[in-house]
Parts: C-alpha cells; structure tokens; sequence
C-alpha cells in the first residue's frame, strides 16, 4: 500500500524524530494542484466511500503521538491537507506499536537503604495516516484552476501570458522590481523565500507566493496585527474595549480585501502569474508600505503607516 520509502520515513518519526512529526506520500500518477487559500474549509470523513464523488487521492498523511488523540491528528492533517491542494481528509486510523523495555528502579529495602529493582515498562506509539483527498467543489483540473474576476484584471485579447521561469527568458522587470523590494524581509518575515528571491532567474510564481506568506505572517488570523500587537503590546485579551484595541479592531477591517488577495493569488494558475504580477504590482507594494514593519518589534511597528493612519496618539 506504501512504499518502502514512506514506511522508513514514518518509522524514523519514532526513533529520530519523536512524536509529532508528519510525513506525505504523493500517489503516483495524480497531478500537481496549487494550494488553496488558507481559509479553504476541509472536511474530514471517516472513509474515502463518504467523500463526495467525482474525487482525486492525491497522497496519505502520517504521524505519530503517544497517545490515541485522533482530534489533535485530525487538526494536524486538516491544517495541512490545503497545502497540497486537498479539501478533504479520509480515512484517518492508527495502528498501536508497543515496545517492551526493562528499567532500573530504587525502592525502599531493610535497615533504610535502598535497593535496584528491575521493572518492565512499556512505550505505545500511535501510527497514525490519513487520506488526502481533492473533490469536485474545488475542481479536478490542474490546467482549469477557478480565477477570481473581482480580484484579476482579465488581459487584453490575444496576448499570451506565460510564466518566465528559469529556463525561460530573464525575469520581467516587475518581478526584478519585487524580488528587489522583498529583499529587506529576507533575513526576517521572509527567510524561508530567500534563495527564491535571490535567484538568478526569479520566478513570478515564487514571488506571488512569497508574498501571500508575508501576508499570512503579518495579517493574517494568528499574524502579526491580529495576534502579536492586540495581545503583546495593547493587552486586548484583558480589555478589548479600550481605545486602542477598539481603534485596531476598527482599522483591521480593511485587511478582508488582502485576504481576497491572497486567497486569488492561491488559485493562480502558475501560466498567468508574470500578467498578474505586472498588472497588480502596485497594489501589492502598497501592502507592504502600509502594513509590514521590517520586524516583528514595537518600534518597527510604530514605523508603518498603518499604524499612523489608526492607531497613533
């Protein structure tokens, strides 16, 4: 059912790893979707016979914990099931390791001195896998992904958009201008993306994504103005009706329109991305010169323009 490959990775979640890890097994054959955006319900069933048909297995999910917490498993999967272009999760079950193993233990003995006693102590280890699936309701064509009309300019009749990667021609200047105005959360937000951005020939698809994940960092549910500033610095979570909170609450409305961004960007088709880039350039930099302090910090923060516009005294 899986290959030899997957079954060492799941092991060494055991005896390298530790618990908590999680590993996925492509199937062979399936096609390669884009993420779905971060807010994409999932559905979890408990067999592939309950998802909804026409459906596409596009791998299995694993994990281990060292206990029978299928709710936390279940969360594990879903949080990563839209990452690979699935709405669904099926078919999550466990098998149950046990290993015995023998322990020196001190015990009381005679005339109050201890004794080494041995004991046997057995470990459980929960292996979990669950079955990442894509239905119908979020497409089953790779080449006929949905796109957002009211978030993408439709492009001029008869031009060809394609995607300028690094085999291709020299990056367009919109993404040179990007990967250049990125670069200052490099070593930060953006870490992650840096040998991307740096590249010699960077990818528009790249620089779209870059950007929808410091995007997520820094306004999203569990970012930056959402979480970090509300809890750290205005101490929302103990008087959310204080003038600053209500004010953050009030100007934080406006990042609804980011997430349509986002979610379109996710939905993307790889082909179209230099247009898109070229076309909703400026709209994207100004995301940045509003919202994204070069770091997570409260100086940095007060440095953005968001926070002059809403929340400065």
């Amino acid at each position: 059912m899986y290959s030899p490959r997957f079954l060492l990775s799941l092991a060494l979640l055991v005896t390298s790893a530790g618990c908590g890890g999680m590993q996925f097994e492509r199937e062979a054959g399936v096609p390669r979707y884009k993420a779905l955006p971060y807010n994409q319900p999932i559905a979890v069933l408990p067999t592939l016979a309950d998802v909804p048909q026409p459906n596409q297995v596009l791998g299995t999910f694993a994990t281990t914990t060292k206990d029978d917490d299928r709710s936390s498993v279940e969360t594990q999967f879903k949080k990563n099931a839209a990452r690979y272009g699935c709405d669904a999760v099926a078919d999550v079950q466990a098998q149950v390791d046990e290993k015995k193993s023998m322990r020196t233990v001190k015990v009381p003995g005679a005339h109050g001195k201890t004794e080494s006693r041995q004991e046997e102590v057995i470990t459980r280890i929960w292996n979990w896998t669950g079955r990442c699936v894509r239905t119908v309701a979020v497409g089953l064509d790779p080449d006929k992904e949905p796109v957002n009309p009211e978030v993408v300019t439709v492009p001029s009749p008869g031009v060809a958009e394609r995607d300028e990667g690094p085999g291709g021609a020299a990056a367009s200047p919109a993404v040179r201008e990007m990967c250049e105005r990125m670069d200052r959360y490099s070593e930060g937000w953006l870490k992650t993306w840096k040998d991307k951005l740096r590249a010699p020939k960077p990818e528009a698809m790249d620089v779209l994504e870059a950007w929808s994940e410091l995007m997520l960092q820094v306004s999203g549910p569990g970012g930056f103005w959402k979480k970090t500033v509300p809890t750290l610095w205005y101490g929302c979570a103990e008087d959310a009706g204080s003038a600053q909170c209500a004010r953050l609450q009030a100007g934080s409305r406006e990042f609804a329109k980011w997430d349509q961004v986002q979610a379109q960007i996710a939905s993307l088709p790889r082909a179209q991305a230099g247009g898109w880039l070229k076309r909703n350039q400026k709209r994207l930099t100004e995301y940045m010169d509003t919202y994204v302090p070069d770091e997570p910090s409260l100086s940095a923060m007060q440095a953005t323009g968001f926070y002059k516009a809403h929340l400065a005294l």
